[in-house]
């Protein structure tokens, strides 16, 4: 079942960039090639925050380009963990960004 997400077309645009194969990537990041072609095609949700990283280092992101990434995914970017998750402001900000509601009530 094909799921469509902007995840998959990012993760393969950076991918390509950098000039890693899947293998490769897969190799960096300690996963197996297989996982990394079937999210490309969108196969597979995107990974686990704590993977989305280990693959934006293995790419070389650039600090915009890696929170992209992780938008991309329905992750908060790196700056949220600088920012008071229970500011209203943010929170707004944080359901513009990833189109979750973030009030717990």
């Amino acid at each position: 079942m094909k799921m469509t997400t902007g995840f998959s077309a990012k993760l393969r645009e950076f991918r390509l960039r950098s000039g890693l194969s899947q293998n490769a990537l897969s190799v960096e990041v300690g996963v197996d090639p297989s996982y990394i072609n079937r999210i490309e095609r969108s196969e597979r949700e995107p990974p686990k925050r704590d993977l989305v990283l280990k693959i934006a280092n293995a790419l070389s992101l650039q600090d915009h380009e890696r929170d992209d990434l992780l938008l991309s995914a329905k992750y908060a970017p790196m700056l949220a963990e600088k920012v008071d998750l229970t500011d209203p402001e943010f929170r707004l900000m944080a359901e513009r960004w990833t189109g979750y509601d973030t009030d717990p009530d």
